[in-house]
């Protein structure tokens, strides 16, 4: 069996070598071809073998050999192969010690790499092949030992990168020294290796960045669960609970700050956020927009002689009218615009039809602007200029409305302790670069605001446009502390959903005397372990995954500020929080819920829940109630005009606002009763 083995052996050689050098040559060429291999093996292949070997050979070569030839070629050529391939390993690890700063011990001596000759020469190649003699290394991976890549001579100690080599009796890396397969398997287990960081170390210019040490794997796990780096707050947990006392509001009254009188009528209200002044600025700016778009047409038409014969100009009475039918037309839309002016008196609107006529509707439609056209930053001769300045400037086309509207609304409105801080969105299906989706909201597909509203009205206090640049670090911490930055030094509470709340954001409201509360998603930093679901446990041993509908975990900074809990409700419910008790009072804290019972019918029952998520629950609605009324009558309508978009939200914004404030002494008082007697007393009757 030995001898058949080691005749298995040469011959497998043989037919490597000649399938390299990519022809059929002999024995004899083959020494000259490549003069350094060497045979380390003292034993010696018998007559017989050479003779298998040879007749093995003879489909591949057409030159027959003697037995006394093979004899007298085998040894030099078994010795200059072993010389070879020794002189390749040593010239890797050399390289590798080069490399590396690496000073190699004697053998024996306590060292974190062991020398060249203690290497299996498996390790050195690409495709690690085994044989019960020495092993080859494939010419085509490697022609030379200078193209073995650096990172394959080293394997790391408890690396979770690199599989570690499992020995056995028959399949185990071989030292090329030995002189049978049966070698102990000192040499076939970790032969490079090392205890700590310090010892691996590597040249800036060589990327190991997929091998780890034994302590980084170790480490891997405590690091996901601190999730601290440089310059993050280091935040400590605890299982005791400490009471909290919410501090009192100490702001200025809630609601109208300047009261009007007993008598002022819907439309007074609605002048306090949408100034009457902002009339004028639109009459100008679409009347100064008139002759652009007559030259643009001309140079379309490649006509000199075109003009709008049914235009003349705008005036302030035409431009009430113009918006008071945009309000008509939300309390009775139409598919058709058309249908207004029906003669038909089922699709026939009277107050419209009466108040303008359908051809100065479209031509105050065509030419509206709310700026001047004049210093529009995209007319720009220089395209690159207009381009970056439009970047630079997105909103001008409707900058003065929304500016004013948005300082009227923070001016003219005091906020509840309360604050809800969310998206809206501005329907459009459309194409347009700030154009996002948002599929968990009602409108998937629009312009996205970042709003911040009375959590307890809905009012729309404060809001910014988001328009899609390049990714931004820290957007919602940036967005939540620019939204609340007037209300400051107030105890306010700050409602966010898990898309805002974080550790840092509440640090920053901390100091500001303004407080957090919100749903947290535990993939992000600073959230205790003892909370998070670990999956590697059965779901019978983790706790989170066996609590019960109503019951509830919480954890507390030792410095008490911040609480962290944990809810089961119909799903497992996170929530982070800097001003409510970690302590569920069972006689308070209750929630009502529909379940099956046993008889396999719905019933409602109470429920424990933390205080925290119960005013989570309450006061998170505040954008949602808002978007709730201005979907119900809005004035938008499609458009190619991607602008026209931010200035009926402006205006829809106006009229939710002012009806709020309206609501507040009228407390009978309806959305759709106030914006149409809005409508009507906006003076409808213009020249036509």
């Amino acid at each position: 069996m030995g001898n058949q083995r080691s005749t298995n052996t040469v011959q497998r050689r043989w037919q490597r070598s000649t399938r390299i050098m990519g022809n059929t040559q002999t024995i004899s060429s083959l020494a000259e071809i490549n003069p350094e291999h060497e045979e380390p093996s003292d034993r010696k292949h018998s007559t017989e073998e050479l003779a298998e070997i040879n007749q093995g050979q003879g489909e591949q070569s057409d030159n027959k050999h003697s037995t006394e030839e093979l004899t007298k070629k085998a040894p030099e050529i078994n010795q200059e192969y072993g010389e070879r391939k020794q002189n390749e390993s040593k010239k890797g690890l050399e390289k590798l010690i080069k490399c590396n700063d690496i000073k190699t011990n004697e053998k024996g001596a306590d060292s974190d790499y062991t020398t060249s000759d203690e290497i299996p020469l498996a390790r050195l190649t690409k495709n690690k092949r085994k044989f019960s003699g020495t092993v080859l290394l494939e010419a085509s991976e490697y022609s030379t030992s200078d193209d073995i890549p650096i990172a394959n001579l080293i394997t790391p100690k408890n690396s979770s990168t690199m599989k570690k080599r499992k020995s056995s009796k028959g399949n185990k890396a071989i030292n090329p020294t030995s002189d049978s397969s049966d070698d102990d398997e000192s040499g076939s287990q970790e032969d490079l290796m090392y205890d700590s960081d310090e010892d691996f170390q590597v040249l800036a210019d060589l990327d190991f960045s997929d091998i780890e040490s034994g302590e980084d794997a170790d480490d891997d796990d405590e690091d996901k669960e601190s999730h601290t780096t440089t310059g993050d707050p280091t935040l400590t947990w605890t299982h005791k609970l400490q009471k909290v006392t919410k501090k009192t509001f100490t702001g200025p009254k809630p609601g109208v700050a300047i009261p009007l009188s007993s008598n002022a009528k819907e439309l007074d209200y609605f002048y306090e956020i949408f100034p009457e002044q902002i009339f004028e600025t639109m009459v100008k700016s679409t009347n100064a927009y008139v002759p652009i778009y007559a030259a643009a047409k001309r140079k379309q038409i490649q006509s000199q002689t075109w003009r709008d014969t049914f235009y003349k100009d705008v005036s302030i009475e035409d431009m009430k009218a113009f918006i008071g039918i945009r309000m008509i037309m939300a309390l009775d839309p139409k598919p058709c615009l058309d249908d207004y002016w029906s003669t038909h008196p089922a699709f026939n609107n009277q107050l419209v039809s009466k108040s303008m006529s359908r051809k100065r509707f479209k031509s105050i439609q065509r030419y509206f602007h709310v700026n001047d056209p004049n210093k529009d930053p995209s007319r720009l001769a220089d395209k690159t200029l207009a381009k970056e300045s439009t970047k630079k400037y997105p909103l001008y086309k409707v900058s003065p409305l929304m500016e004013r509207v948005r300082k009227n609304s923070i001016r003219k409105y005091n906020l509840h302790q309360e604050v809800s801080v969310d998206e809206a969105m501005i329907k459009c299906h459309g194409q347009h670069w700030t154009i996002v989706g948002a599929p968990n909201k009602p409108a998937k597909r629009g312009f996205k605001v970042f709003v911040a509203a009375d959590a307890v009205t809905g009012f729309m206090w404060n809001f910014q446009v988001y328009f899609r640049r390049q990714k931004e670090i820290g957007l919602t911490q940036r967005v939540v502390e620019n939204l609340t930055e007037d209300i400051a030094d107030r105890n306010h509470i700050i409602f966010v959903d898990k898309f805002y709340t974080s550790v840092p954001l509440a640090l920053s409201l901390l100091e500001k005397s303004t407080f957090l509360c919100g749903s947290f998603n535990t993939g992000r930093k600073h959230w205790p372990v003892e909370l998070k679901v670990d999956k590697r446990k059965k779901k019978k041993d983790d706790k989170l995954r066996t609590l019960k509908r109503g019951e509830s975990m919480a954890r507390q900074t030792t410095d008490g500020k911040f609480v962290a809990t944990v809810w089961q409700d119909s799903r497992t419910v996170y929530n982070l929080s800097t001003c409510h008790n970690a302590i569920t009072n069972a006689r308070r804290d209750k929630v009502e819920r529909k379940h099956l019972n046993t008889s396999g019918r719905w019933e409602k029952s109470e429920f424990p829940c933390p205080e925290a998520i119960v005013e989570f629950n309450k006061y998170i609605g505040g954008v949602d109630r808002h978007d709730h009324l201005r979907s119900s009558y809005s004035l938008q309508r499609a458009s190619v005009r991607w602008w026209t978009y931010f200035v009926w939200f402006s205006v829809d914004m106006a009229l939710i606002n002012a009806f709020l404030m309206y609501k507040d002494n009228h407390k009978r008082a309806t959305h759709k009763k106030f914006q149409l007697k809005v409508s009507i007393k906006i003076p409808l009757s213009s020249s036509h």
